[in-house]
């Protein structure tokens, strides 16, 4: 009998076989701390450069032989199967894990606490859960979560650290840090948190937490400021787009204004005079979209009635004086599909996301109208930023919780704070990881325009002595344009004249 060979082949994957070993150590987007004896490490995945290893992978190759016989005029096929190992040796990428280790020691037990104006009932069940988080993974440290209002969140700092009743950490708005930096409310980055900051977080964000050259917390958001309009409405008056020149806008807002004897019923433009910041904000951006400068930055005088700014406040009487504002009217006009634009921060997407009476999908963003003399809409962006209070004896713990809610949960996600401001406040977190890992949430047609806007259009409110008052100042004597009490240059001169030597006291102290 003889016999003829034909061979066929099949592979089966049996999967690796081979450990593949990865280096934990302090870096590549941590950094390493000094620590005290008695300290142990908390290891947390973070998304790191990728490492090249070798894996070896074994197969099976099962070799199905064909065995032909020939004998008297019959052909008779057998197959015979028979099995052999192949090794090889594949490269991989795998991802590093990083050690970042406590100040502290693990065997002490510490008692922390927060101060924040999130207050709202889900807001507070977010943080219990991010602590419940920190509080497991870290079982002797336990943190009281405190809050109060926006309103209230300056005086109770001040008036407590005065008092010697102030919480561990602080969330406060970066305006207020040319009143804590100088009198020793906080204290100072370390140095080797600085660095991280530097490495993961937006510079414009950094800028924002920093006052003569020093950092003074994490800064956790940004916001900038444009047009929210109501597409709805604009499409039953005729307006195709929203307005870039001021020229347009109050042509748009003449438009879309409805008035009934005499009586305002759709607002064509809303000016939220009741809230400094919602008003002076949007301000500050017309006045640099005008061309105008709030401050010169190397005398610390202010440019507050400069033509530009004369200008400006006097955009906001021709809107009144031509029946499209009623000063009555509040945010939730436009909620409630009452209003056809205003000026507003990207954390109000929050809001309208769930409770625009027209559907989100008719909310609008648009740019800042650029004035009779500027040439482009410059959008105000500002800042918040954890901080810890200088006389806190719980500082280490305090930067280590602070570390830990401002890092990545592993590789490729957010961090807890950054999960916390987009998800509850549609704000955009400063940490560029973050960004980066929630790009999808952050790249609707809502999302973008702020986030093209902080990258290349937007400036912040400059930080210097006495802002706050000044900003107040600003705020009273823009009222009384407004409401028909003064006019825009004697008013704004009087905001210079006062606010200058507002500035001038606080730089003496």
């Amino acid at each position: 009998m003889s016999r003829k060979h034909l061979t066929r082949r099949r592979i089966i994957k049996a999967g690796a076989l081979g450990v593949v070993a990865t280096a934990a150590r302090a870096g590549c987007g941590e950094t390493q701390v000094v620590t005290e004896t008695k300290v142990q490490e908390i290891i947390k995945e973070v998304p790191v450069e990728k490492v090249v290893t070798q894996e070896v992978v074994k197969e099976v190759v099962v070799e199905k032989e064909v065995v032909v016989e020939v004998e008297k005029e019959k052909v008779v096929e057998v197959e015979v199967e028979t099995e052999r190992v192949v090794t090889q040796t594949v490269e991989v990428e795998v991802e590093k894990v990083v050690t970042v280790q406590s100040r502290v020691s693990r065997a002490e037990a510490v008692n922390l606490s927060v101060l924040t104006h999130w207050g709202s009932e889900q807001s507070v069940a977010l943080w219990h859960d991010i602590l419940d988080e920190y509080e497991a993974a870290v079982p002797n440290a336990r943190i009281e979560y405190q809050t109060v209002p926006g309103s209230q969140m300056l005086t109770r700092i001040t008036t407590g650290h005065a008092a010697g009743n102030f919480p561990d950490m602080y969330h406060y708005y970066n305006l207020w840090t040319p009143d804590f930096a100088p009198t020793g409310f906080m204290a100072e980055v370390p140095t080797e948190i600085k660095s991280v900051i530097d490495e993961n977080w937006a510079q414009s964000a950094i800028d924002g937490a920093s006052y003569r050259g020093k950092l003074w917390g994490y800064p956790t958001e940004s916001n900038a400021y444009l047009t929210l309009y109501n597409k709805r409405i604009f499409d039953e008056a005729g307006v195709d787009e929203p307005p870039t020149t001021w020229d347009e806008m109050l042509e748009t807002a003449a438009r879309t204004t409805k008035s009934s004897n005499g009586a305002i019923e759709q607002a064509g433009y809303l000016w939220f005079m009741a809230s400094t910041s919602a008003f002076i904000h949007p301000w500050i951006s017309y006045l640099w979209s005008n061309g105008g400068e709030y401050l010169d930055p190397g005398t610390l005088k202010l440019r507050l009635n400069e033509p530009p700014a004369v200008e400006t406040a006097q955009m906001g009487v021709d809107m009144i004086e031509q029946g499209s504002v009623d000063l009555a009217f509040r945010p939730p006009d436009f909620m409630s599909g009452n209003v056809a634009m205003f000026v507003g921060a990207n954390w109000r997407g929050g809001p309208l996301r769930t409770g625009f009476a027209d559907g989100f999908e008719n909310v609008g963003v648009g740019p800042i109208p650029a004035g009779p003399s500027g040439t482009a809409g410059v959008s105000l962006a500002y800042n918040w930023l954890w901080g810890v209070d200088s006389l806190t004896k719980n500082s280490d713990a305090s930067w280590d919780f602070l570390e830990w809610v401002n890092s990545p949960r592993g590789p490729g996600q957010a961090s807890p704070q950054g999960e916390f401001m987009s998800t509850r406040f549609n704000i955009i977190p400063s940490r560029l990881s973050d960004q980066e890992a929630l790009a999808e949430r952050l790249s609707d047609d809502f999302f973008r325009p702020f986030i093209q806007a902080i990258q290349e259009g937007s400036r912040p409110q400059p930080i210097m002595p006495g802002v706050s008052e000044v900003t107040d100042i600003l705020h009273k004597q823009l009222q009384a344009v407004y409401f028909g009490e003064s006019e825009p240059q004697a008013a704004l001169d009087k905001v210079v004249e006062d606010g200058n030597a507002i500035i001038e006291e606080r730089m003496q102290a």
